[in-house]
Order: structure tokens, then sequence, then C-alpha cells
């Protein structure tokens, strides 16, 4: 089916067989679970993908690829059970579970919920405000901005950049894994400031800046940096 340049509105769930076409910008707006095991493709096209039910959804890929994927459920939570790729990633205060890999081509917003990934994360620009992050996965970027959101790390990271602020966050980092960041700013407040611990009490994370770190009011336990530059 070929949406000729509209949108599609569907308000249960879909699970679809065939072939689905967008063409353009189209916007498709998924109100219950949307599946596409069943052999079914999906043409993306510029098009927005919007999960925006009011209880919990379901999203299967089944290996297809989107362009825009905007997650605002009312209630959540929404799953997404296999790998996502697309090329952004708007997620708008929903709690989200991505059991498998996530790629994407340019850029992860997320603010004001808890996001879970459990495989790994490839993005160029990650963005998170508001939000508690949990990382089973390793994770590649080129920028990793989280502001004001507490994030467990279990894997290795890699960014070119890495921003947190402001303070009474904590950010736990995977014993044993390695944290390479090119560029490293840490901006605690003074008598609330950004807790860096290990996943398993003293027992050491490894982190490796390349680059240069900027950090103030920065609390810290069992890291080893000796490799790199702080």
């Amino acid at each position: 089916m070929s949406l000729n340049g509209y949108g599609l509105t569907v308000d249960q769930t879909i699970s679809v067989t065939g072939t689905l076409t967008a063409v353009g910008a189209a916007t498709v707006t998924i109100g219950g679970n949307l599946d596409f095991t069943g052999g079914g493709i999906f043409n993306a096209a510029s098009s927005t993908v919007r999960i925006v039910g009011s209880n919990a959804q379901t999203v299967v890929s089944g290996g297809n690829a989107f362009y825009q994927l905007t997650i605002s459920n009312s209630a959540g939570p929404v799953v997404f059970p296999d790998a996502v790729a697309a090329t952004r990633i708007l997620n708008l205060a929903t709690p989200v579970t991505f059991a498998g890999n996530v790629t994407v081509v340019s850029a992860f917003r997320t603010q004001g919920t808890n996001v879970v990934f459990g495989g790994a994360l490839t993005v160029p620009a990650f963005y998170s405000e508001n939000g508690a992050l949990v990382f089973t996965g390793a994770v590649a970027t080129v920028t990793f901005t989280n502001w004001a959101g507490s994030t467990t790390f279990h894997d290795d990271l890699s960014s070119q950049t890495f921003y947190g602020a402001p303070g009474g966050m904590d950010l736990t980092f995977g014993a044993g894994s390695t944290y390479t960041m090119g560029e490293l700013e840490l901006y605690g407040r003074r008598g609330s400031p950004i807790r860096l611990r290990s996943s398993t009490e003293g027992s050491q994370w490894y982190l490796e800046v390349t680059n240069w770190a900027k950090v103030r009011q920065v609390d810290v336990k069992d890291s080893n940096a000796s490799t790199g530059e702080t």
C-alpha cells in the first residue's frame, strides 16, 4: 500500500504483512501496537512515524528502518523488542525500553522520562534531559549530552564529547569497562555534586580522556584514569 503523500492514522494494533510505502514527509500515527514480523516491509522515505497511544505499546520493526521516529505516549511504557534503526528518534516523556540494538543516523533526543537500552547504541548526537537512563550494551557517539538525569552504563562507551550538568545526579559506570572520551565536561553544584561511581563498589572502572577535561563539584570513586588526560 502506498500512502501517495497522505498521512495514515491507526488507533488500534496494526500488523503489516505486505508493503507500506510512505511518500515524502508523510506522517504515520499509531495508537496501538505496530508489528512488522509477518514479513512486512516499510519504505520510510522522509516520513514521521508517531507512537502516540494512551496505554502500553509494543513496536516490532521486523528489520525495517524508520526516518523520523517520534514516541509520545501519554501513559506508556513503549517496548521495542527487536533492533531499531532510524534517521532520527525523538522521545517525549514516554518510558521506553529498547531490547535490541539501536542505530541512529543523525540524532536521538529524549526528555522527561526513563529509557532503557538493552543492546548497543550507535548515534552521532545523543541528548537526554530530566530522565534516568540505563545502557546495557556499548555506546558509541560523537556527542553525549546528559542534562539532569542519572545514568547507568554497563558496557564500554566511546564519545568525542561527553557533557553532564547540573549537580545532584549519579553516573554509574560498569566495573571493568572502559569509557573513552575526547572531551569531558561535568559541572556539578556546590553541595550538589555529580557523583561518579562503579557498578560494583571497590571495583575499578576505566576512564580515558584523550583531549581535555573540565570538571567542577564532582565526587568520584573507583575510577582509574591513569591512561588519559584527567
